[in-house]
């Protein structure tokens, strides 16, 4: 029974695959692993694979299998570009990074998804830019124009109904794809810390639209992230507002003070 399913079903299809037959020990190491990476239980794949101890599936089948690999630590990017730091940054930057500073400012749109920005997808009459690209589904969605950006973008469109925003011959896309470059020189001429990079200005965005509107729901979608977790990074507490909400507790305190030692 055995031979005749892979004789007559399996073979033919790896064949056709260009994939060689290994035996079946090995093939049952390779679905136990393809399990295991997909996040199926120890147990669930004990049991697909009949064996009478876990350990065997985990140590032989898929352990033995998987490299020893050190995660390094997520670097979370939580510098903000103040509006100081931004003018000396435009003061030095050259085209096209100045434009694309101030988008990102404005939109929160990734470095990579303003290079892919195309001219038919601006509605110029709603004033938001249609994204329809990324790398979650969140990810489709429309951003804001500013009053600043209107006019820049009017100025780099120039009459034209379609097309990248920012082209570029040079690119096998067609299109931009980086401006580290003239980032970095703005930065050295500016005088400013290599810890800020262009990615601040996505993270300035949503800290400044959370701290405007409190409306953590709506920071997710303009954002196009999938977690909750990921734009609860934006939820930095205002130190202005807590300070006075704690004079205020003083002040109302201290006044009640006083009128009992009047009394």
């Amino acid at each position: 029974m055995t031979c005749n399913v892979l004789n007559r079903t399996i073979l033919p299809v790896l064949r056709k695959a260009g994939i060689e037959w290994h035996g079946w020990h090995a093939f049952r190491r390779g679905l136990a692993t393809n399990l295991y990476r997909l996040g199926v239980a120890d147990k669930t794949i004990q049991a697909i694979l009949r064996h009478a101890n876990v350990g065997t599936t985990m140590n032989i089948y898929v352990i033995g299998l998987a490299p020893k690999i050190k995660l390094l630590r997520e670097t979370v990017r939580e510098q903000t570009i103040d509006p100081d730091t931004e003018a000396k940054l435009l003061a030095v930057a050259k085209q096209p990074m100045k434009d694309v500073l101030v988008i990102i400012q404005d939109t929160g749109m990734r470095p990579e998804e303003v290079f892919r920005i195309r001219i038919e997808n601006i509605e110029w009459t709603r004033k938001v830019i249609f994204n329809p690209h990324g790398k979650t589904r969140a990810s489709r969605r429309n951003v804001p124009i500013s009053e600043r950006m209107f006019d820049r973008l009017m100025f780099r469109c120039a009459g034209k109904q379609d097309g990248w925003l920012f082209p570029s011959p040079r690119a096998a896309d067609g299109h931009l794809t980086t401006v580290a470059k003239q980032f970095r020189e703005a930065r050295r001429k500016a005088g400013l810390p290599e810890s800020l990079v262009l990615y601040c200005a996505r993270h300035t965005f949503a800290t400044t639209a959370y701290e405007a509107t409190g409306n953590l729901a709506m920071i997710m979608k303009v954002m196009g992230h999938t977690d909750v977790r990921t734009s609860m990074r934006y939820q930095h507490p205002a130190v202005d507002s807590i300070r006075d909400a704690i004079d205020q507790r003083n002040l109302r305190h201290n006044s009640r003070h006083s009128e009992l030692r009047v009394q």
